[in-house]
């Protein structure tokens, strides 16, 4: 499941870096920007968000042991200035790794700390899915915390409810790194190749 999804999520990936435009229009201001920032500057701007996250909870492998797992997130959307220091919005997510992947949509809320640094809250619901311990059920649920920089490059800590058929649920908690603006499709095509890479066995050797 892993390998077709990291090819599948690829192929969206390298169209999304074509259209990216390059780093001194994205820092232009207007109405619309690509890199975020605050109202100043922009009255609304783009989310094109790669996130790299590890468990911090590890599950138990049905042949014994247990895996903590990596996850790879794409987000997609927009969200508003409303005033100085807040803004609103929603991204599409598409995620998937360790025993799973799903769809979904995360409402977020930025506050601008400053004109380089934000807070992102965000809850979401996913949709739709697979994971390989159950069938799961949907709606699901997200939500994360970040802590970004010139909304190019931050942390961000999570956890997400995947509900299970006919009971129980699995809850992970995750934290990563998270590459927006510009610098989120280009770096979710490299770690994606690299990922590949190695699901092919180094290129043969």
């Amino acid at each position: 499941m892993r390998l077709s999804c990291a090819a599948a999520l690829l192929a969206w990936a390298g169209t999304a870096a074509a259209q990216t435009p390059p780093p001194h229009a994205s820092d232009s201001t207007g109405p619309t920007c690509w890199r975020g920032r605050p109202l100043a500057h922009c009255e609304s701007f783009w989310i094109t968000d790669f996130t790299y996250g590890t468990r911090l909870n590890a599950v138990e492998e049905p042949g014994g042991g247990k895996v903590k797992g990596d996850y790879l997130t794409w987000e997609f959307g927009g969200m508003v200035n409303q005033g100085p220091r807040h803004a609103f919005g929603a991204a599409m997510i598409k995620s998937f790794g360790h025993e799973r992947s799903y769809f979904g949509v995360r409402p977020r809320y930025r506050r601008w700390l400053n004109s380089e640094t934000s807070l992102d809250v965000s809850v979401g619901i996913l949709v739709s899915g697979d994971h390989d311990r159950f069938r799961p059920r949907f709606p699901s649920f997200t939500t994360h915390v970040a802590l970004s920089h010139g909304d190019l490059a931050g942390v961000i800590v999570g956890a997400e409810v995947i509900r299970g058929r006919p009971g129980g649920a699995d809850l992970t908690w995750q934290a990563g790194v998270r590459f927006g603006s510009y610098a989120g499709p280009p770096a979710g095509v490299l770690i994606m190749l690299k990922i590949l890479h190695d699901e092919l066995g180094g290129g043969g050797t």
